[in-house]
């Protein structure tokens, strides 16, 4: 009788927390099988996981949390043990979920939220690609060589199911955020940080973020991650025409080239100078705006960008050959996109602090570098700021990066 009295007080005390919610979400719902068990309620921050409520279970499973309505998609956990379900909140929606131990995790039902369903997808497809490179390493008929070949083609068929279906198909949502910090095995399955593939996606992403969210702690994050990978996977050599296999150069003027960075602007400034009759046709997998406006700017006969039809290359060949230039329907796009350019507000030395800034260094080896005071970069550095509209220095150099401002 007094479980029953302790039982009945408990729903009655969680009824009332979820009543007259206001300005604020709520998720709640039933798990089965749970009696004793406890269910945490957890926010998956950029810093970690925070715990946010608690519930014991009792027979009837029933539960409610509440939480203040975040202005950009952000995201939550139910927690039983090892049993995890995932979930994502924009507004002041109220998300239902029913599921049953042991298989809390996998086999549960959502409503109320079409991100959350989205979710559940992912997650479900994810511990599929777990098993089934669990099943590739335990084979002990297969060779290591075999297994690590089967396994990254299992993970590059994943990504590209996650790419199309998910990530592009709309950039903005909680699902395609999601689907960018995925890991398997404790390695990020898009790490944009070594993989230069990856940079686009987390781009796209960052981009439609910043439109629907813009300054949001998860907005600039994906930025600095997008700023961070390109500048770790630019070349570190320059590149100059002695480094050109000369196989390469056709009569028709193309070079076989990646041209990501600095150094291969260079090179066409070279060849300019050396060949200035040789046409020259890019093809990149960049499509930056400031990497775009170099182009424009660079006077080259062609475009082709990688995600382009192979027939592209060929049109563009023939163009070229005949005296017109050529711009892939990917490419023209982009210009059609491309935003005013900023006037040049910036002076010379300006744009060498920042130029310092973005590359990590502090104010004191700054000034050591430019021969000038750490009162002078600090001046700068405001003045930086001021001209930009940015509210500190990661929005100073997204904002600059994003107007073409700064080159990375």
């Amino acid at each position: 009788m007094k479980k029953m009295i302790c039982a009945m007080a408990a729903l009655t005390m969680l009824a009332t927390a979820c009543k007259d919610k206001g300005e604020q979400f709520e998720i709640n719902g039933r798990i089965a099988e749970a009696d004793g068990k406890t269910l945490y309620f957890e926010a998956v921050t950029l810093n970690g996981i925070e715990a946010l409520d608690s519930t014991r279970l009792d027979e009837d499973g029933q539960f409610c949390f509440q939480g203040t309505r975040p202005f950009n998609p952000e995201f939550y956990r139910l927690r039983i043990d090892r049993q995890i379900v995932n979930l994502s909140v924009d507004s002041t929606e109220t998300i239902h979920v029913e599921a049953e131990l042991p298989d809390m995790g996998t086999d549960y039902e959502v409503e109320g939220s079409g991100n959350c369903q989205t979710l559940k997808e992912i997650n479900n497809k994810l511990i599929a690609l777990q098993q089934s490179i669990k099943d590739i390493t335990n084979d002990k008929a297969l060779t290591l060589g075999e297994q690590e070949r089967l396994v990254h083609e299992k993970i590059n068929l994943y990504k590209n199911e996650m790419k199309m279906h998910y990530i592009m198909e709309n950039p903005a949502s909680a699902p395609a955020y999601f689907a960018l910090f995925q890991t398997v095995n404790g390695s990020l399955i898009f790490n944009p940080i070594s993989n230069p593939d990856d940079i686009k996606f987390v781009g796209a992403v960052a981009t439609a973020w910043d439109a629907n969210y813009p300054g949001t702690s998860r907005t600039e994050n994906l930025h600095n991650i997008a700023i961070q990978g390109m500048k770790n996977t630019k070349r570190p050599t320059p590149v100059s025409l002695e480094d050109i296999d000369p196989g390469k150069i056709s009569a028709a003027g193309i070079i076989d080239i990646e041209l990501p960075d600095m150094s291969g602007f260079e090179l066409i400034e070279q060849i300019r100078l050396l060949y200035p009759d040789m046409r020259i046709i890019i093809e990149t997998m960049h499509s930056e705006v400031w990497i775009v406006r170099r182009m424009v700017k660079a006077d080259v006969d062609a475009v082709i960008l990688k995600q382009s039809d192979p027939e592209n290359l060929q049109e563009a060949i023939y163009s070229v050959l005949s005296g017109r230039k050529y711009f892939c329907p990917h490419f023209r796009k982009c210009l059609r996109k491309l935003p005013p350019e900023m006037p040049q507000v910036l002076s010379k030395r300006e744009q060498e602090v920042l130029k310092c800034i973005s590359e990590g260094l502090k104010s004191n080896e700054i000034a050591t570098k430019l021969y000038i005071s750490v009162n002078t970069v600090e001046f700068h550095r405001k003045q930086i700021m001021l001209k930009l509209e940015a509210k500190n220095a990661s929005d100073m150099l997204i904002k600059a990066i994003k107007s073409g401002v700064l080159e990375i």
